[in-house]
């Protein structure tokens, strides 16, 4: 049977699950299949890591607050993400409540640089 060919937008659709997918499955491995909270860390390191630098050129953090508005999760979910995480040494608390990413956790996500090189950085 002849394969049926495809139209650019199911390739292109195609080719961004072929590079997401992966990195979903070492994800979910790595947070032991709690997606939600691997979804509010990223976000933290996203902030941190992926927005301009304040103006002491010291990185920007977040609170659950922010983090529950960007991702539509429960205020209260995030709360308990952000706890678990922060018991695990991926997160502090910074002196005026703002969560960044401990060094800990680049080391923590150093496996998942197949699929994302700058998580490790």
């Amino acid at each position: 049977m002849d394969a049926i060919p495809c139209s650019a937008p199911v390739r292109t659709g195609c080719q961004i699950t072929q590079q997401t997918l992966p990195m979903l499955r070492e994800l979910y491995q790595f947070s032991g299949g709690d997606l939600t909270m691997m979804l509010v860390l990223l976000e933290v390191w996203a902030h941190v890591h992926c927005s301009c630098q304040q103006a002491d050129n010291m990185p920007r953090a977040t609170n659950g607050h922010s983090i529950a508005m960007v991702t539509g999760i429960p205020r209260e979910t995030v709360r308990r993400k952000l706890a678990k995480l922060v018991a695990q040494g991926w997160l502090f608390e910074n002196a005026q409540g703002q969560l960044q990413p401990t060094p800990q956790l680049a080391e923590q996500l150093r496996p998942l640089r197949t699929h994302c090189p700058s998580l490790a950085t």
